[in-house]
């Protein structure tokens, strides 16, 4: 008698289970999002492009550091970018992986507006092997996507995008400003806990596109875009797609669960 009871509640656990799959995925942090890949090996020439670019960065951010008032006076900088579907995740479980290239797509409308037609968010996916890796994107493969899609369309170009992992918060703050200012986006891969729009316990990884920031001697305010809809688990207020974080909130953010998902593409 006891092993029936054993066996039926087992019978109905297995189920249970069985009939919500996509639940399950959705809180499952392995299957969300991309970013940083644990399994890449960085090759001597990886190393070196993203070393000799952050050293510029570095020294350009000290140099407009250097500048700014020490009334509190801001220095704002945020590039245009529309909020229209063809920026956003399709609100669908088919494309809840679709963050990396939503960001990229962002990125690339940095570069040419509306001077050329962009490739659509499927065909973005496709390059980038969202729907065959876990998880999600790789920010290699955005790195690769976007060198060669600006080489192909941009002249001149010099293969200005590299990845950086386990940047610090000062590394970010120059990324961002040697990025923007030249009218150009990057991203980040980070974790959705605590992040604005989306719910508590959803602690996931993820990718998006910064278009901007406003700095002070003491305040550096990062703006991004949030390109999910409720099938990728954010929920606003209202789809918000524009949406700006004080750096030490949005670089907790960057750097949780021991910087595992700490990569930048700029």
């Amino acid at each position: 008698m006891k092993w029936f009871k054993f066996l039926a509640v087992l019978a109905v656990a297995v189920v249970a289970v069985s009939v919500s799959p996509n639940a399950a995925e959705a809180d499952d942090p392995i299957l969300n999002g991309g970013g940083r890949d644990p399994n890449h090996v960085y090759s001597a020439q990886e190393l070196k492009a993203s070393a000799a670019k952050k050293a510029m960065a570095k020294r350009y951010f000290h140099e407009q550091r250097a500048k700014l008032s020490p009334d509190e006076t801001e220095v704002t900088n945020i590039l245009f970018v529309p909020e229209t579907d063809a920026f956003k995740e399709k609100n669908d479980d088919a494309h809840r992986n679709y963050c990396g290239p939503a960001a990229t797509k962002i990125i690339l409308y940095t570069w040419v507006q509306n001077s050329i037609p962009l490739p659509t968010m499927n065909e973005i996916g496709a390059a980038e092997l969202v729907d065959q890796e876990i998880p999600g994107v790789k920010n290699w493969r955005i790195r690769d996507y976007l060198n060669n899609w600006l080489a192909e369309h941009v002249n001149p170009y010099n293969w200005d995008y590299v990845e950086s992992i386990n940047s610090t918060r000062g590394d970010l703050k120059s990324f961002i400003r040697w990025d923007i200012d030249a009218q150009r986006g990057l991203e980040s891969a980070l974790w959705t806990g605590g992040m604005p729009g989306w719910p508590a316990g959803k602690d996931v990884r993820h990718i998006l596109a910064i278009r901007g920031y406003a700095t002070s001697a003491k305040r550096f305010t990062v703006h991004y875009i949030e390109t999910g809809q409720k099938a990728q688990g954010y929920t606003g207020p209202n789809n918000t797609f524009y949406q700006q974080l004080p750096m030490a909130d949005f670089y907790n953010a960057v750097n949780a669960h021991s910087g595992s998902n700490n990569s930048q593409v700029w």
